[in-house]
């Protein structure tokens, strides 16, 4: 084994020289191959890590998938976006991100905004999370998942994420949704993103970061790189 994928939103690369991914890869020795991009999607995320699973080089590769901002819907192009940040399939040129935040006053159609509820997404990525799990570990391949947005907390009491979070706290891959995402991480140790002033805890990583999040990651990758 001789590569590491990482993936993510903008999380995983804005602004910095040297990310997580650099990181990582420098610590292995391992060449780094890196498809995140700024808006990614979690189901862009999703089949940009099938995709490349259906390449020969993917048996030699570590992937260690990251999932940021939970409140985006995925949506189809026309036009072909132009994307510059590291690695992009050309098949995905032709999807676009439908970003949610607190829009919501201009959507007239209430089926539109059951859609964008923000326990109902997070319950969907965690559904997606064990689908995509079970599908790498079916396959053979090296990986882990993990959360570079926030911590979830789900309302148990809501039918609708019944049984969802054992499933998930059963498959240790799934390395830290519910406590120790990055920006919770961040949090804790008073480390500021480098866009602090317009973002708060919300900012993306400085290097120190990226450093400090890849030093979190790198015991996780260690046992299942085995």
């Amino acid at each position: 084994m001789n590569k590491i994928y990482y993936d993510g939103d903008s999380f995983s690369c804005a602004g910095v020289e040297k990310n997580t991914g650099h990181c990582l890869a420098e610590h292995l020795g391992f060449e780094l191959n890196h498809y995140g991009f700024f808006g990614k999607t979690y189901e862009q995320i999703i089949r940009s890590t099938m995709r490349y699973t259906f390449q020969p080089s993917s048996s030699d590769t570590f992937f260690c998938i990251g999932f940021g901002v939970a409140n985006r819907l995925d949506a189809y192009s026309d036009t072909p976006s132009q994307r510059h940040e590291f690695n992009h399939w050309e098949e995905e040129s032709y999807t676009r991100s439908v970003c949610l935040y607190d829009d919501t006053e201009n959507h007239k159609n209430k089926s539109f905004l059951d859609q964008t509820e923000n326990e109902f997404i997070r319950t969907k990525i965690l559904f997606s999370l064990v689908t995509l799990h079970d599908y790498l570990l079916y396959n053979g391949h090296k990986f882990i998942i993990h959360n570079l947005d926030i911590n979830y907390r789900l309302h148990l009491g809501k039918k609708f994420t019944n049984n969802i979070i054992e499933q998930v706290k059963s498959r240790p891959r799934i390395v830290n949704f519910f406590e120790n995402s990055l920006h919770d991480l961040m949090h804790e140790k008073n480390i500021r993103g480098f866009d602090y002033d317009q973002y708060g805890l919300m900012a993306h990583p400085a290097e120190n970061g990226h450093s400090m999040y890849a030093n979190f990651l790198t015991p996780y990758i260690e046992k299942y790189i085995k």
